[in-house]
């Protein structure tokens, strides 16, 4: 068999093997509710210690979501935690909070679907400035987006219902025990 035909049926192989991978990889996904990255941990002391930082915590939380979270998901790269607390009244999700363990990074859409907002403004918090966006959801819902930098990392809360609770909850977010 001469070397092109080899390194085209080689080609193929390998080809054929790639597309099955990412097929499971897509069926696992599928079937654990987890995009590819996203790793669910116990706790937030847990993620903490996984992505090596401080995590923000809010000092101040709201009547009607229950505490612990309901969700704690993180992603290594970029490093970021997501917490999704649940109304208690409801029991459905009303608040998810998203942090990059450092810097800069953005928070992953695998972890926080990116949200097209039809309507932004600027505020500010105790001298720290944001974005308060709101958008409608697949089924109708509204929810808002806060995205504020916090003690050194990039924050979104997004939350379902009355802004005022929420925005104190943002402002009061300060780094956790290590």
């Amino acid at each position: 068999m001469p070397l092109a035909t080899s390194l085209g049926l080689l080609a193929l192989v390998l080809l054929g093997a790639a597309l099955v991978l990412s097929e499971l990889d897509a069926a696992l996904a599928y079937a654990t509710g987890r995009p590819r990255g996203v790793v669910r941990v116990a706790s937030l002391d847990e993620a903490g210690a996984r992505l090596g930082a401080r995590l923000l915590v809010p000092a101040y939380f709201p009547a009607g979501l229950e505490w612990p979270p309901a969700e704690v998901a993180l992603s290594g790269r970029p490093a970021a935690v997501c917490l999704t607390f649940r109304s208690v009244e409801t029991r459905r999700p009303a608040a998810i909070l998203c942090q990059s363990a450092r810097g800069a990074a953005d928070i992953p859409n695998r972890l926080l679907p990116a949200a097209s907002p039809f309507h932004s403004l600027k505020v500010s918090l105790d001298g720290t400035e944001g974005t308060l966006s709101v958008f409608h959801e697949a089924d109708g819902s509204v929810w808002q987006d806060l995205e504020m930098w916090r003690d050194g990392s990039r924050v979104v809360l997004r939350f379902h219902g009355g802004t005022e609770r929420f925005l104190r909850l943002a402002a009061s977010l300060r780094r956790g025990r290590s």
